[in-house]
């Protein structure tokens, strides 16, 4: 397994934490995700041998949010 944590702009309240869990959760390969609203931080562990970084982020970027690289 393994772990990132990704600066996320937009994000503004509880629903939009709930969003990216939701979306995180049903996406194959991430195994848990964790919003930190203030800090704009989303913790996402997975399995690197069934789903990239830039998955996990095209994913977030979907929603309408932007991933801070």
């Amino acid at each position: 397994m393994s772990k990132i944590a990704l600066k996320v702009m937009g994000m503004s309240c509880k629903n939009c934490a709930k969003a990216i869990n939701e979306a995180l959760d049903k996406t194959d390969g991430v195994s848990s995700c964790e919003v930190d609203l203030p800090g704009k931080l989303v913790t996402v562990e997975f399995n690197e041998d069934t789903i990239q970084k830039n998955k996990i982020i095209h994913v977030i970027d979907d929603l309408g949010y932007e991933v801070v690289r």
